[in-house]
């Protein structure tokens, strides 16, 4: 595997020993005599080894030659040889070899883009093709940042910006500029010509197989687990297919050959993280963590992917790939996504710059895939990781129910719909592929509270007067669109109020200018599910006419008792 630093630190060599030895060694290798019979060896003038050195040979360009390697032949001391017969080829080449690396010394500590690039072709770490098409790639992205109008201008050049911070860190390895520079190729064709993205936007590139988000202010990202999950999906289905009873080659040629030619590309840019496993990165921040990072739940779908591929092909190659990127899951946060959990168990994390966040898809996902990776391979590293996983995810189930909706984190805030179904969906495949209570009965809840509509626990005041605030206070079981109204004797609306709210307690103030009983009708609809509705009374006393009525009734007690008096006379 290609190291995860963008070289190996050689140590530092003075230019008259690396001219020296560059001699050395091309009269070595000619079989040329160090010292004559006597034992006492005989020195060439200085000029006519120079000139037998720099002179072109078949017509070569010097042209080309490097700095360093012009300053490492003209440091040469003169050497201690009787005769030359080494062919000149052999002679330059050495010597040229020992320029590279000179050369290459000298760039070591140099962070500029270019110079990175130029290091890792004179140490063979690229060949020209690739570095060619590196450079290129970079060179016109600066030059559209400048080029470029406003939003499109900044949005590029943090793309830019991410790949320098790369080099800056020493993280720009050689494996590491595939992802990174066929990203920055990409930024720099879609904000010259495509239309302005929205947040979360995605496309795909390298012929369908990479999907890119677009994240806001950070330009158009990788997005490893989008795409593996679109491998994944498509190596399920010639799993399938390759398992019936029809024959696979009918049923799924085409997405077979699809299937290769993704899981190809995708091998191409993988990064061998640490030199410890394949990584499919991402690289931009995130939550406070530097890039390059790594997600529990993307890897583990690659190894799912992996695995399914190597079954559905029957191709060894992929399975290997699978039992590699087992790494993930091995190492602790930031190479990997291993933390210590209860029962002897591990928690995977999601993102490797946030070990300490618990996420229940990602850590079902990442069960359900080792599982899958042990059944296909037989795996013992795969099967161990996989009852790792299990142990420590169904000892805190309970953390993600609230008794009336499910959690996206570990005793944190729900989870969306759609975040739910996932987590109901893949109980379920845990349900019916380990059999274990211990997802059955959760997969059962949260289907449901799928069906189930929210509670609503109302607190009306029973009475109140005109002109002062009334507050209504109601508590929801889980997140609803909730629908307040409050009407008058007349069923006139007094106040009408709608508005998503999380669980818990909540409250709607509003003030009566009517006398007379008002009624509170609140209505909730869950995320899924039918609605709950709930009514509560309020009497509100108007002091003005609870005054002229009282006179009125004086009054008229009065009249009453006069004509009693007149009648008694």
């Amino acid at each position: 595997m290609v190291s995860d630093r963008p070289d190996v630190p050689s140590p530092r060599l003075r230019w008259p020993v690396i001219a020296l030895a560059a001699v050395a060694a091309a009269t070595t290798a000619g079989g040329a005599a160090i010292a004559d019979g006597e034992g006492e060896a005989s020195a060439a003038p200085a000029a006519e080894v120079a000139a037998a050195v720099e002179k072109p040979r078949g017509g070569r360009d010097d042209s080309r030659e490097t700095a360093a390697f012009r300053r490492a032949r003209a440091a040469a001391p003169p050497p201690i040889l009787r005769t030359w017969e080494s062919p000149d080829v052999e002679a330059d080449a050495a010597l040229r070899k020992l320029g590279r690396r000179a050369e290459a010394s000298e760039l070591r500590d140099s962070t500029r883009v270019r110079d990175v690039l130029r290091r890792g072709l004179l140490l063979n770490q690229l060949d020209r093709d690739t570095h060619d098409r590196h450079v290129a790639t970079w060179e016109e992205a600066l030059e559209a940042t400048d080029d470029l109008p406003g939003r499109r201008a900044k949005e590029l050049g943090g793309v830019v910006d991410g790949v320098q911070r790369l080099a800056d860190r020493g993280l720009l390895s050689a494996s590491r500029m595939e992802p990174a520079f066929l990203m920055l190729r990409e930024n720099t064709r879609l904000w010259r010509t495509a239309k302005l993205p929205d947040n979360g936007d995605r496309r795909t590139v390298a012929d369908g197989t990479v999907v890119l988000q677009y994240y806001d202010g950070r330009g158009w990202q990788l997005q490893p687990l989008a795409t593996w999950g679109k491998i994944n999906a498509l190596a399920a289905r010639c799993l399938a297919a390759s398992q019936s009873r029809d024959d696979d080659e009918r049923t799924c040629p085409q997405q077979r050959k699809r299937l290769r030619e993704r899981l190809d590309t995708m091998l191409d840019l993988a990064v061998p993280r640490g030199g410890r496993y394949p990584a499919w990165e991402y690289f931009f921040s995130y939550s406070g963590g530097s890039p390059p990072w790594v997600s529990g739940m993307s890897q583990a779908t690659a190894a799912q992917a992996l695995a399914r591929a190597g079954s559905a092909l029957d191709a060894d190659r992929y399975r290997d790939e699978a039992r590699e990127v087992l790494g993930t899951f091995e190492y602790r946060p930031p190479l990997g996504v291993a933390v210590s959990g209860p029962n002897d168990g591990s928690h995977y994390a999601l993102y490797s710059v946030q070990p300490d966040l618990r996420v229940l898809n990602a850590e079902l996902q990442a069960v359900l895939a080792l599982r899958d990776v042990t059944t296909l391979t037989g795996d013992t590293t795969a099967r161990e990781l996989y009852l790792r996983g299990d142990r420590a995810v169904r000892a805190t189930l309970g953390r993600y129910d609230t008794g009336s909706w499910s959690r996206y984190s570990a005793d944190g805030r729900e989870a969306t719909a759609g975040y739910h179904r996932l987590q109901r969906r893949l109980l379920g495949e845990l349900c019916e592929r380990t059999d274990r209570g211990g997802y059955c009965a959760p997969h059962e809840r949260f289907l449901r509270y799928e069906r189930a509509a929210p509670d609503i626990d109302l607190k009306v005041p029973q009475r109140t007067r005109t002109g002062r605030e009334v507050t209504v206070r109601f508590t929801l079981s889980k997140t609803a669109k909730v629908a307040v109204r409050v009407t008058d004797n007349r069923d006139e609306v007094v106040t009408s109020r709608v508005r998503r709210l999380p669980r818990g307690t909540h409250e709607v103030t509003w003030t009566a200018s009517r006398g007379g009983p008002h009624t509170v009708r609140v209505e909730a609809r869950g995320p899924t599910g039918p609605a709950e509705v709930e009514r509560g009374k309020v009497r509100v006393a108007d002091p003005k006419s609870e005054a002229k009525k009282k006179k009125k009734d004086k009054k008229k007690k009065e009249k009453t008792k006069k004509k009693k008096g007149k009648g008694g006379d």
